[in-house]
């Protein structure tokens, strides 16, 4: 996205809170706009309506993070909800998707992933961690059959030839070379390749490409 992305953060950690607001501070297209210790303190921002991303916890005192996703979605539609959490019960990650969250991360990912799922779905895009979409595929077969038929991705033409030189082991360069476009370009390509399959890692890109059936 070329317009700044305004961020609300809740956490009932008040140094967690700050740890996350000062690595997300100086990022670009990131501006926090809000930052709140409780629902209730996020509720009664007169700015809120401004935020596109709200990272949210789960655990916290008065209102948790599921009522609070659910008051969001009713009351601010398009604010988009991250959540961030170290929760794994299944049933806690299905009431979550259930209500609209748009994407799920733990506490521990990295400063990239996290960055890369909020640009994501700012974008309007679903953004869950690799962890997460196991589970929720091993919780009930057929429940995974048709979450994966739903979030299969759909490339362009230039994103498919991109993502087969890539599993081809060639480097930026090279691809930039072969396909006659700028280096930029490419690397543009790869990371909404990197959004549209929720992925981090070149590795993990070919796989799940591969074996969804997208590499020839």
């Amino acid at each position: 996205m070329t317009n700044k992305i305004n961020i609300a953060i809740v956490d009932d950690h008040a140094l967690f809170l700050e740890g996350l607001s000062s690595l997300l501070k100086d990022i670009e297209n990131l501006t926090i706009l809000i930052t709140a210790t409780s629902a209730k303190e996020l509720l009664n921002q007169p700015n809120l309506s401004s935020v596109d991303v709200l990272i949210s916890d789960i655990s916290m005192p008065e209102m948790d993070g599921i009522a609070l996703s659910q008051i969001i979605k009713k009351q601010f539609p398009t604010i988009k909800i991250l959540i961030l959490s170290m929760h794994e019960e299944i049933q806690i990650i299905k009431s979550l998707i259930k209500i609209g969250v748009d994407g799920y991360l733990f506490k521990n990912s990295d400063k990239e992933v996290l960055v890369n799922a909020i640009t994501t779905v700012a974008q309007g895009n679903p953004f869950f961690s690799e962890t997460i979409r196991n589970k929720i595929i091993f919780a009930n077969e057929d429940e995974a059959q048709s979450s994966t038929k739903s979030i299969l991705p759909k490339l362009s033409e230039r994103e498919k030839e991109v993502l087969n030189l890539i599993a081809k082991g060639l480097t930026i360069n090279q691809i930039a070379e072969a396909l006659f476009i700028s280096h930029h370009t490419v690397v543009s390509h790869k990371q909404k390749l990197f959004y549209k399959f929720n992925v981090d890692k070149i590795t993990t890109l070919i796989k799940k490409a591969n074996d969804l059936e997208f590499i020839d």
